[in-house]
């Protein structure tokens, strides 16, 4: 096999009810050049780990598991699948697909790939994402957000990536989506260990990381889907009141890092998602829909429209008026 142009990396953990789903739309490029799929999977005890041994037979030279004895995450060696799979890469670019996500267009690689040979300047190249619940059925909204600024650009920057993440506290692009030059991925690698350190992501560090050395290519067609699964990382942190506040606060220490990396040029944005963070520690996530209206924190009014002000100080009055008891879940 000739030397693989692009490595897709992909993350398992026991994902086996969509595994296949997965790798099926990876395969199912059509591409004029190699790629390789280039998985790690964290000691999975679904039956993931039979499955990728059963494409890495099938698929001899596409798909390249690694597939660890011993879970690392919990061991505190969290993300590093991503190490593992960006050293074992042998592509010119990086794209990714976590082992519950797939992708929905064959000719997906293709055209990033051709799009980023044409614009040798651009670090990353993304899509639109729809979203889908876990049995792969259309969801409620899509990436990015329908009706949001980022929805309408083609070329986007650090700056947008971080007004949008920051200042208006919105998601931007899925990972699914990510097509990145590798040199930029092996900087990011180095970077985790020290400035992304606290970060307990790695998707937006990553963009962050590229888009440092150049625009982002934004092709505005849906090519992928994002799943959401009760048990995935975003259910489990986001819906427990606990374990968010834990998230954030990490969250927050990972962009007082990146602001003093980056000498504070982007800090007018960063200091928005610090103080969104700081507001929901102190309203407990709307326990107190009135703390966010004192003082401190006016400047995150104008970030969002005029009737959801209206409505949070309608709900929060009321709120203060019929008090009930308000229990984590």
């Amino acid at each position: 096999m000739n030397t693989p142009l692009v490595s897709v990396n992909c993350l398992v953990f026991n994902h086996a009810r969509y595994l296949r789903v997965c790798l099926d739309s990876l395969l199912m490029q059509r591409t004029n050049f190699p790629y390789e799929v280039v998985v790690h999977d964290d000691a999975s005890t679904d039956g993931s780990s039979d499955i990728l041994r059963e494409y890495a037979t099938r698929y001899p030279d596409v798909v390249r598991p690694y597939i660890q004895a011993e879970n690392q995450h919990s061991k505190g060696r969290k993300y590093i699948g991503e190490d593992v799979n960006v050293q074992r890469s042998r592509g010119r670019y990086i794209a990714f697909c976590e082992g519950d996500d797939f992708w929905t267009d064959p000719q997906k690689l293709q055209r990033q790939f051709d799009a980023m040979e044409a614009h040798p300047a651009c670090s990353i190249c993304f899509h639109h994402t729809r979203v889908v619940d876990e049995n792969g059925q259309p969801g409620m909204g899509a990436f990015p957000i329908p009706g949001t600024r980022l929805e309408g650009l083609e070329r986007v920057s650090i700056y947008d990536l971080l007004r949008s993440h920051c200042r208006d506290g919105l998601c931007s692009f899925q990972t699914s989506s990510f097509f990145i030059r590798k040199e930029y991925m092996e900087e990011y690698v180095r970077l985790k260990q020290t400035v992304y350190k606290a970060f307990p992501y790695g998707d937006t560090p990553m963009a962050i990381t590229a888009l440092m050395h150049g625009e982002g290519l934004v092709l505005r067609s849906e090519m992928s889907a994002y799943r959401t699964c009760p048990t995935g990382f975003t259910a489990v942190r986001y819906d427990n009141r606990k374990q968010r506040l834990q998230m954030e606060k990490e969250e927050s220490e990972g962009y007082r890092a990146l602001d003093a990396y980056t000498k504070g040029i982007y800090h007018r944005l960063i200091r928005y998602k610090l103080l969104r963070n700081e507001l929901n520690a102190a309203s407990g996530f709307g326990s107190d829909l009135l703390v966010q209206f004192r003082p401190k924190y006016w400047r995150l009014l104008p970030t969002r429209p005029l009737r959801w002000n209206l409505s949070e100080l309608r709900r929060g009055l009321k709120q203060k008026l019929h008090p009930k008891r308000s229990e984590d879940k």
